[in-house]
C-alpha cells in the first residue's frame, strides 16, 4: 500500500502540469520515497532489486527485440 500511495504522491506533481511547471525538489522528495518503499518491499522478499532489475531488462530484450519493433506501434503479440 505504501508503494502504491507515494507513487500517487509522484503522479500529482505532474497531473495537469506542463514539465517545466514541476517543482523539482518535491519530486526528488517523492522519488526518494517510492525508492525507498521499493528497497523495502524488496528486503521483505528477500532479493536484490538490483539484480532483479538486470534479470527483468534481459527478458524484455529477448521478448522485444529492436530489429522487430523499432519504429512500429505493433504489440508484442501481434
Amino acid at each position: 500500500m505504501d508503494l502504491s500511495v507515494e507513487a500517487l504522491e509522484v503522479l500529482e506533481l505532474f497531473f495537469w502540469k506542463k514539465d517545466e511547471d514541476v517543482n523539482q525538489e518535491k519530486l526528488k522528495d517523492e522519488l526518494s520515497d517510492v525508492f525507498y518503499a521499493l528497497l523495502l518491499l524488496a528486503a521483505h522478499y528477500q532479493f536484490e532489486l538490483e539484480a532483479a532489475l538486470i534479470e527483468k531488462m534481459r527478458k524484455n530484450k529477448e521478448k522485444y527485440p529492436v530489429s522487430k519493433f523499432r519504429n512500429s506501434n505493433q504489440k508484442y503479440n501481434e
